[in-house]
């Protein structure tokens, strides 16, 4: 189990893939932990990168898991959405989270 939550974060903005927050350098990337880290795309205390943090926390796990010689394989992704996106409509909120989800299976 990998857990990444912040409280009273919103899928439109602070987990949105396409924000200048949370996009990087999409070609250099080598897919790793460590470049997101080094190249500046993380900050673990902003709450406007919570998609780039999230890719982070699962890249650094699987790359522990992998150094340590543990299989493992994905079985599911959950996600539990607050109020924090209460005002919007239905369709909004549908959108933003397949994007965040489709973002999710293409970057970490």
């Amino acid at each position: 189990v990998v857990k990444y939550c912040w409280g009273g974060s919103n899928v439109r903005v602070e987990w949105n893939p396409a924000t200048d927050d949370n996009s990087w350098d999409y070609s250099a990337d080598d897919g790793t932990a460590e470049w997101l880290l080094a190249n500046g795309a993380v900050d673990l205390t902003d709450k406007k990168k919570l998609f780039v943090n999230l890719v982070y926390t699962a890249r650094l796990a699987t790359e522990a898991l992998a150094a340590a010689g543990v299989a493992y394989e994905w079985k599911s992704f959950v996600w539990v959405q607050g109020s924090a996106d209460k005002l919007d409509s239905w369709q909004n909120i549908g959108e933003n989270t397949a994007r965040l989800f489709d973002a999710v299976r293409e970057r970490a």
